[in-house]
């Protein structure tokens, strides 16, 4: 059982080579335990100190892969908060639309937000009215909200969905 022993350096190998060497005195106390200085509490504690390494190390192991759950949970969280927002925009601005005022009970999310250089001024619609422009976001890949409408999709967003699909 000794020969197993690799007395290689690092946590995990630390471990299980303490949890070897206190299973090799307790299997065999009664014929040490005269002639060692160890003391019986003291092989159960290694014991239990060699569990809690070989525990941490795997916890340390497992942090990487639990990290992206949980980076992905907050991305879908995220992403069901700002659909059930977009919704609620569309409803009010549906409901109050004589009335204008939807900026001030649902204002949008993305105000302050600046364009970016490969968005230009002229990319925006023309067919739409400057305000329902500048006041609706538009969410990539988003499903349309009721059977055989685009959504106030333009023909050629439409076109781009149907070449490439609704993902993009």
């Amino acid at each position: 059982m000794l020969k197993d022993l690799k007395g290689v350096n690092g946590y995990k190998n630390i471990g299980f080579e303490l949890f070897a060497l206190a299973n090799i005195l307790e299997l065999n106390w009664a014929k040490v335990s005269e002639r060692t200085g160890v003391k019986r509490a003291e092989v159960d504690e290694a014991q239990v100190v060699a569990d809690k390494l070989i525990t941490a190390v795997g916890q340390r192991e497992q942090a990487p892969q639990v990290a992206a759950e949980a980076v992905r949970d907050r991305q879908a969280t995220f992403t069901l908060l700002m659909n059930a927002y977009d919704e609620s925009r569309w409803v009010i601005s549906y409901l109050r639309r004589k009335q204008g005022d939807l900026e001030s009970i649902a204002p949008s999310l993305y105000t302050g937000r600046v364009a970016t250089k490969k968005k230009a001024a002229a990319e925006v619609d023309k067919d739409q009215p400057a305000a329902v422009a500048q006041a609706t976001p538009v969410v990539a890949g988003a499903a349309p909200t009721a059977a055989g409408s685009n959504g106030g999709a333009t023909a050629a967003h439409a076109a781009d969905v149907a070449a490439a699909g609704p993902y993009v």
